[in-house]
C-alpha cells in the first residue's frame, strides 16, 4: 500500500503456532568448542582464577557449617623461579566420583538453592585453564587423599590422577595454579582486588611485607570498605565478590572513592554465566544507580555535619 509518497507494507496479524526451542548440536566438534568458550573464554583469566577457586573455598565452608574457619590462599616461589597460587577449604571435601562430576562436567552443582553461597552453574572451577594449560587440584574426602592433574587435551579437557593415598587431614581441596614469574605483580594485585571482601580468607604472600591478617573490613547497610583493596574506584561488593561498575552503560563519569556499594545476590541482578560482570538489565541499573545515589548522599551528609556553623548555608 502506498499512501502520499510514503510506502507501507502491509503486515499479517494471525495467531502464532507452536514454537520451537533453540538446542544444542550433540556433534562432537560443536561441544568440544561450547567447552572451550565456557572453560577459557575469559576477559581477565587470572582474577577469574583467584575469585573462582575462592568463591568454591568460601561455599564449601558455607556448606559445611564451617563459616567462621579461614580458607588459605597462598603465593610462593616454587623450584623453578615461577610461583604457586595455592587455595585451599577444609570444608566438603571431594571424592574421587565427586571430582568427576564436578570438575570434569559443566553444569553440574550441589549449590543451586543454598543461601548464601557464591556459585551455581558449575563452571567455575574450570577457570585456571583460560590462564594456563593445566593445574592441579588435591581431594580429601572421609580419610582418603587424591591428586588430580587437569589439562587441556586437543579437544576437551582432561584430568588424569597422580596419586591416591590414605591420609588423617581433614577434608577439604586444594587448587594449585603455576603462575609465570612476569605476572607475580598481576597476581599480588588480583588476590588483593578480589578477595578484600572475603573476611575468612587467609592470605599468604612471599615478597609482600603488608600484615593480611590485621587488615580490616568497614561496613555499613550501604557500603563496604576494605584496607586490602588496592584502587580508587568505586565498585560492587555483590555478596563479597567484588564487581567493577560499568560507568558507560550507566551513562555517568567513574567516581573515584575506594567503597564498594553493596548489593545482595538475591535473584534481581545476577553476574554473567562465567561471573566476571554483572548483568545490566534496566532493573540492574535503576537499582545501582538508585544505590549510587544513597552512597553519594551518605557522603555530602557526613560532610555537611563536619562543616562548622558558619558554612552552613541553611
Amino acid at each position: 500500500m502506498i499512501a502520499g509518497n510514503t510506502a507501507i507494507r502491509d503486515i499479517e496479524k494471525e495467531g502464532l503456532g507452536e514454537t520451537n526451542k533453540m538446542t544444542l548440536s550433540m556433534d562432537d566438534h560443536v561441544q568440544s568448542h561450547i567447552v572451550k568458550v565456557l572453560t577459557e573464554n575469559y576477559k581477565y583469566p587470572l582474577e577469574s582464577t583467584i575469585r573462582e577457586a575462592a568463591s568454591n573455598a568460601y561455599d564449601s565452608h558455607i556448606m559445611s557449617n564451617k563459616i567462621d574457619t579461614p580458607f588459605h590462599v597462598k603465593l610462593y616461589r616454587n623450584q623453578t623461579g615461577d610461583y604457586n597460587l595455592d587455595i585451599e577449604d577444609f570444608g566438603l571435601g571431594l571424592d574421587e566420583e565427586g571430582f568427576n562430576k564436578y570438575y570434569m562436567k559443566l553444569g553440574n552443582s550441589t549449590k543451586r538453592g543454598v543461601a548464601g553461597v557464591l556459585g551455581f552453574y558449575g563452571c567455575g572451577c574450570k577457570a585456571a585453564l583460560s590462564y594456563t594449560d593445566k593445574y592441579e587440584v588435591v581431594c580429601r574426602k572421609d580419610g582418603w587423599e587424591r591428586k588430580f592433574l587437569i589439562f587441556k587435551g586437543e579437544e576437551y579437557p582432561e584430568s588424569t590422577k597422580i596419586y591416591e593415598k590414605e591420609t588423617t587431614e581433614s577434608n577439604g581441596v586444594l587448587v594449585r595454579t603455576v603462575i609465570g614469574r612476569w605476572d607475580y605483580s598481576e597476581a599480588r594485585n588480583a588476590i588483593k582486588e578480589q578477595l578484600c571482601y572475603f573476611p575468612t580468607a587467609f592470605i599468604q604472600i612471599e615478597g609482600d611485607s603488608f600484615n593480611y591478617s590485621e587488615a580490616k573490613i568497614f561496613e555499613n547497610d550501604l557500603f563496604s570498605w576494605s584496607e586490602i583493596y588496592p584502587d580508587r574506584e568505586l565498585h560492587i561488593n555483590f555478596g563479597k565478590v567484588r564487581y567493577p561498575i560499568d560507568f558507560k552503560i550507566l551513562k555517568i563519569n567513574p567516581i573515584h572513592i575506594p567503597v564498594g556499594i553493596k548489593i545482595n545476590p538475591d535473584g534481581i541482578i545476577n553476574p554473567f554465566f562465567n561471573r566476571e560482570s554483572l548483568e545490566y538489565t534496566k532493573e540492574a541499573k535503576d537499582i545501582i544507580l538508585g544505590k549510587i545515589k544513597e552512597v553519594a548522599d551518605y557522603f555530602v551528609s557526613k560532610y555537611n555535619e563536619q562543616l562548622p556553623d558558619e558554612y552552613d548555608l541553611l
